[in-house]
């Protein structure tokens, strides 16, 4: 089987997903955000601080290029790594993509109930946090449906339903623009 791609926007549950997953599924799991972190040798918030916008997305590039090589694990990227076309095409080529798919509330309510969210998740522009992230999933939802070969909405889920979702499809062997759907798939699977 090929590498699992979790993509979607901060806060849609990649990385609890990822793990859940793994476990399930008996694969290693890469954090891409975490392998950034740990690369650069300071928090994506700092980096960004740092560095800029740029300079973190010509890193997130490198180090996506680099865990694409990786046979069967599961990743979970970063939520603005479908930004590059260049990344878009490693997702496409690389594994099987399953958009984790967020409403801007939940997003909100996600990002101002963490602790970390201000360590891990630098603002993205100079709007306040409900205009950023309407503008971000406006922005960035064409690429997640380009690159996805799964949509899951994840609101009213938790990681572990996710995950078991995500096993499910995996098993039935559904793909994009079929119209079978596994038993239990709760409509998850959307062209």
């Amino acid at each position: 089987m090929r590498n699992i791609h979790l993509i979607g926007y901060r806060c849609s549950g990649k990385t609890a997903v990822g793990r859940q997953l793994a476990e399930v599924l008996a694969r290693s799991f890469f954090d891409a955000d975490a392998v950034f972190s740990e690369r650069a040798a300071l928090s994506i918030t700092d980096f960004v601080a740092e560095s800029g916008w740029s300079a973190f997305r010509r890193l997130e590039s490198q180090i996506l290029s680099e865990l694409a090589r990786k046979e069967k694990i599961i990743l979970a990227t970063g939520g603005g790594v479908v930004l590059n076309p260049e990344n878009r095409r490693l997702l496409k080529a690389g594994g099987i993509n399953f958009w984790l798919q967020v409403k801007p509330e939940t997003v909100f309510a996600r990002l101002t109930a963490d602790a970390m969210s201000a360590v891990q998740r630098p603002a993205l522009s100079s709007l306040n946090l409900k205009e950023e992230i309407e503008l971000g999933l406006k922005e960035r939802e064409p690429f997640y449906r380009e690159v996805a070969d799964y949509t899951v909405a994840v609101d009213d889920l938790t990681a572990a339903e996710i995950a078991g979702r995500i096993s499910a499809l995996l098993r039935a062997g559904c793909k994009r623009g079929s119209e079978r759907r596994p038993p239990g798939c709760g409509g998850c699977f959307r062209t």
